[in-house]
């Protein structure tokens, strides 16, 4: 297993689909954090910390990971207080997933837009578009960029 300190900026957009005119083109949110980029054979994955400053537990922690033979197909978990589990596939757009919130869980669907994924243990990005549903109510769409940049040794992480 090859693993490497990164630099992760998150650039996130979420538009309202219930009420398009409640906030216009979305709330949209950058930060950077510290992670670990990870190459375990057939897999590459990005693990980070997410900031309590976004609204997240002090011990969330984001993983996006994909099989390398199939890069569109990008899994994202999260841990912590509230856990998720999402899927996103380009070829079988709407994936069940699912999502704890103080120990209630539910059901949702994740519609995949798109995907580009240039990631690799030299960093580069994953770009998502999705659209979330609950019980075939579209709510919210979501334009996520997740970047990944080699931290040089003699910074901390």
């Amino acid at each position: 297993m090859n693993e490497k300190n990164v630099r992760v900026k998150i650039n996130s957009q979420m538009i309202s689909l219930i009420d398009p005119e409640e906030n216009g083109d979305g709330e949209k949110i950058e930060y950077m954090t510290d992670g670990i980029l990870r190459d375990t054979g057939n897999t590459l994955e990005l693990s980070y910390s997410e900031s309590e400053d976004m609204g997240f537990a002090r011990d969330t922690r984001t993983t996006l990971l994909f099989d390398k033979r199939f890069p569109l197909r990008v899994n994202m978990t999260r841990s912590g207080e509230n856990s998720a589990g999402l899927a996103f596939d380009p070829d079988e757009k709407r994936q069940h997933c699912g999502i704890n919130i103080g120990g209630l869980a539910l059901e949702f669907c994740v519609l995949t837009n798109s995907v580009n994924n240039s990631l690799t243990m030299e960093g580069g990005a994953i770009d998502l578009d999705y659209v979330l549903e609950f019980r075939g109510c579209r709510t919210e769409r979501s334009i996520l960029r997740v970047e990944a940049t080699p931290k040089h040794s003699e910074e901390r992480i």
